[in-house]
């Protein structure tokens, strides 16, 4: 006969042997699967890292980090729609999950959501106002919308949460390309600089600012630090040679141009900018072959660089009498 009370003491004896140790190996199962998952996302290896997070959950459906961190992963690869899933998930399970916020806010703007986008954003800097990335996803989203000062404000205060260079970079480059305060720009670039003298990208930044400042000496320095950073960088060859250009150094700017083009033949401003050295240092046959060269480039921008087509055009029809100035 059947025992019910024997039976459930049997059980209860079997379970206090087997579920130390059973939820142990779990427990270490799911730390080991996390860490390896977030290994996999710092290399980049997302469908990995999906994988790795996909078989955590199988083990422990309720963990929202492993939600977040998959979605993340899913973010990287452009697959919106389950990112949204993953992140919102997190967030169900933790409503505190500020980093969450902030992911799904990213998510959302990339689909056009954006008054969902902004309001994550905004969600993720109410339950910590002290994290960097809701303002840098935001202040980004905000240069989007055209909402300019809006995205400065976001990244001067991503500049007091974390002053670093890269966060000086991110306000000049509203300042320079979308404001025009070159000189607010060139305050930010050089305290990224000042905190990371091997940015590349500030040298780029503070070049271009100073060429709108007029200060071409300057401008021919910044290029010149950047060659030597990274040798192959045949956009500082072209800025160089404009400069060098505009300061009447016709045959410094021939040799940038050159060096430039042996990069890459490509380029519209490395053949215009040759050419109008050739041409204000008396080699006009040689700038003819190069106004050719950019008018056969410019096919491929129609709306765009209307005054350097001009030039061109003008001295391939044989009129040498307008735009006398370097363009």
């Amino acid at each position: 006969m059947f025992n019910f009370k024997s039976a459930t003491f049997i059980i209860a004896i079997v379970l206090l042997l087997i579920s130390p140790t059973a939820f142990a190996t779990s427990s270490q199962d799911v730390t080991l699967l996390l860490n390896l998952g977030n290994q996999q996302l710092n290399d980049k290896q997302y469908d990995d890292s999906i994988a790795t997070f996909s078989q955590l959950l199988e083990l422990d459906s309720t963990n929202p980090t492993a939600y977040n961190q998959r979605g993340f992963a899913y973010l990287r690869k452009n697959n919106y729609s389950l990112a949204i899933n993953d992140f919102t998930k997190a967030i169900e399970l933790n409503p505190q999950y500020y980093q969450a916020f902030a992911h799904r806010g990213t998510a959302y703007s990339l689909v056009g959501q954006n008054e969902l986008a902004l309001t994550d954003y905004a969600t993720s800097i109410r339950l910590n106002p002290g994290y960097p990335v809701p303002y840098f996803s935001r202040g980004n989203f905000y240069v989007y919308l055209k909402k300019y000062d809006l995205a400065i404000d976001d990244f001067t205060k991503l500049i007091e949460i974390t002053p670093i260079s890269i966060s000086y970079l991110y306000r000049a480059r509203v300042y320079y390309f979308e404001t025009k305060q070159y000189e607010l720009a060139l305050a930010d670039v050089n305290k990224a600089i000042e905190l990371d003298p091997r940015n590349i990208r500030a040298y780029e930044i503070r070049s271009l600012v100073n060429g709108r400042l007029k200060n071409y000496d300057q401008d021919i320095s910044d290029c010149s630090t950047i060659l030597e950073l990274d040798p192959s960088n045949f956009g500082a060859l072209i800025n160089r040679s404009n400069a060098y250009g505009l300061l009447g150094q016709y045959d410094n700017s021939i040799t940038d141009s050159l060096k430039a083009i042996q990069l890459n033949d490509k380029i519209l401003m490395a053949h215009f900018n040759l050419a109008q050295g050739y041409e204000l240092s008396g080699q006009k046959e040689a700038a003819l072959k190069e106004y050719q060269i950019s008018l056969n480039i410019l096919q491929y921008y129609p709306s765009l660089y209307t005054t350097e087509r001009q030039k061109a055009q003008s001295r391939l029809n044989g009129e040498w009498n307008t735009y006398n100035e370097w363009l």
